[in-house]
């Protein structure tokens, strides 16, 4: 990670423009209006940028998706662009649902499979927990503290088990906190059916970070049988494996 030198940049003196503009479409009046610009500070100097003190990549971690399923596509486009460019504070604790906010119409989110009670069904925002997971596995690379995450229901695609991060706006969020003593800088890329996120830092707090999952133990499923006045008498039909 390298910082680019600051300098000033130029704007418009909009009170200026403001009593020009009024002066000039007075009643008999007709006049040109010429811009009177002034220099601008940037928004952030070198000297802060440097005492941030991110200087290269903490972790990284790519999860893959059908990009021919467009709305799921687009759902995860639309939360994965919510963490680019996001700036941490050291010590500041990170809530995926405060960042991304509410996965409504409104927002701009369409309907996409979700799971609902151990089932996939169509729902609004589906896909976002393909963003909260890629998070998740980014920032336990990076070797930054968990401080909220909850697992799907049922095992999911695109990462393994165990490795999961499901989110439900109102219920259940993926926190985690930059325990560092610096900046951290987040990074996402959405594209090609592919999402990656990049945590960067200070590389003075970055480790050698390997994630194992086991299997300890393994539940027995139960046969449950249902009921169904649709189907011919003496027929059996598996719903759901």
């Amino acid at each position: 990670v390298t910082v680019s030198p600051s300098q000033d940049g130029t704007g418009v003196d909009l009170e200026k423009l403001k009593e020009d503009i009024t002066g000039a479409i007075l009643p008999d009046n007709q006049q040109e209006v010429v811009l009177s610009l002034v220099p601008l500070a940037p928004a952030r100097t070198t000297a802060e940028l440097e005492a941030m003190h991110v200087d290269g990549l903490l972790g990284s971690y790519t999860t893959y998706f059908d990009a021919g399923a467009t709305s799921r596509t687009y759902n995860i486009s639309v939360a994965g662009r919510a963490f680019d460019e996001l700036l941490v504070m050291p010590g500041q604790v990170v809530s995926f649902n405060e960042i991304v906010g509410p996965r409504s119409s409104e927002a701009g989110y369409k309907t996409a499979p979700v799971i609902v009670n151990n089932e996939l069904v169509d729902g609004i925002g589906g896909g976002v927990c393909q963003v909260s997971t890629t998070l998740y596995n980014s920032v336990l690379l990076a070797n930054l503290e968990i401080v909220e995450r909850y697992n799907h229901s049922m095992p999911i695609s695109y990462v393994p088990i165990g490795r999961d991060a499901t989110v439900v706006y109102d219920a259940l969020d993926f926190k985690f906190s930059n325990n560092t003593a610096d900046y951290v800088y987040i990074k996402s890329y959405v594209g090609d059916g592919k999402i990656t996120i990049n945590i960067h830092g200070n590389t003075t707090y970055k480790r050698d970070v390997e994630v194992q999952a086991y299997i300890t133990r393994e539940l027995e499923y139960n046969v449950i049988y249902e009921n169904d006045p649709n189907l011919p008498k003496g027929t059996e039909v598996v719903k759901k494996e």
